[in-house]
């Protein structure tokens, strides 16, 4: 809540609140088990502190969703390190309570609706500070010189802190992308997927770790029938092998498909089922 966060300025969580969160679930079946659901969001006191850690797409838009909140950059160390705290404290709290030992598995949520998608509405990019320097950072690891970059992007960059953030806000959203001529925007779309996937593992190293490899640790992730488009991999999914083969995931979930939910007709899976299950992991699909 905006002006009654979980996590509060002073570092404290309010466990009661959150406590009640959980008994209330649990109440309703007092034989069953619960997933607890973590949102991975900043709340407005922290959002306040760091501006230049905050998401921000290449058509100037700083605040997302209904209503319109600004929020953490993935790219975000800071809040990275901060949140994985609070989370770190909130699974410490939980194994004292009388109700852990029903709670079955963790759900980490983060990003456009939950779904650890990128910001953003007819643009899904992040020029944000935070981003910029992340990018910057990626880019020198995967090429090592710059030489080596300006021979695949066709720039003329004279060290790596000049590498710019590519305008996929007005070019590279065609259904392919030409690596010859394009390899610029294809290693951006690659870096925000790189950059979610490693945020995501973040937090489910931490859950793992706390919970003594316990509870099923899992969130949305590897939408890879979503997008019919490179301008649709905003849902920065593209690292989906990354987040199978750790050992730190247990499953991923997606609603069923969007475009087939007619009455009498079958729907489709958002992800790759057969992938998600040859890695040995489990494949929640949501019928919302």
């Amino acid at each position: 809540k905006k002006n009654n966060p979980l996590w509060r300025e002073d570092g404290s969580v309010d466990y009661e609140r959150f406590d009640k969160s959980v008994e209330k679930a649990i109440k309703f079946n007092p034989d069953g088990y619960v997933m607890v659901n973590i949102g991975l969001y900043a709340p407005q006191w922290w959002i306040d502190a760091n501006p230049d850690e905050l998401a921000k797409n290449s058509d100037g838009r700083t605040a997302f969703g209904t209503p319109a909140l600004k929020q953490a950059s993935f790219s975000s160390k800071k809040f990275r390190e901060e949140a994985g705290e609070v989370v770190r404290l909130l699974i410490s709290h939980m194994k004292e309570q009388s109700y852990y030992n029903r709670v079955f598995g963790i759900k980490l949520s983060s990003g456009r609706t939950g779904e650890w998608m990128n910001y953003g509405s007819a643009v899904y990019d992040d020029v944000s500070p935070a981003a910029i320097s992340a990018f910057r950072s990626w880019a020198e690891e995967k090429y090592s010189t710059v030489s080596v970059l300006n021979a695949r992007w066709k720039t003329n960059y004279s060290d790596f802190g000049e590498v710019e953030i590519p305008a996929i806000a007005t070019e590279g959203n065609g259904i392919m992308l030409d690596p010859a001529t394009q390899r610029r925007n294809i290693d951006y779309y690659l870096f925000m997927s790189d950059t979610v996937a490693e945020s995501f593992l973040h937090y489910a190293k931490i859950v793992k770790t706390e919970t003594n490899n316990e509870k099923i640790v899992g969130g949305y992730f590897g939408y890879s029938w979503f997008s019919a488009s490179y301008g649709g991999v905003g849902t920065e999914h593209l690292a989906l092998e990354t987040v199978l083969a750790s050992p730190y995931t247990d499953y991923v979930a997606s609603p069923m498909s969007y475009s087939i939910r007619t009455l009498g007709y079958s729907s489709q899976f958002m992800a790759a089922q057969d992938t998600v299950q040859a890695y040995g992991k489990l494949y929640l699909l949501e019928q919302d």
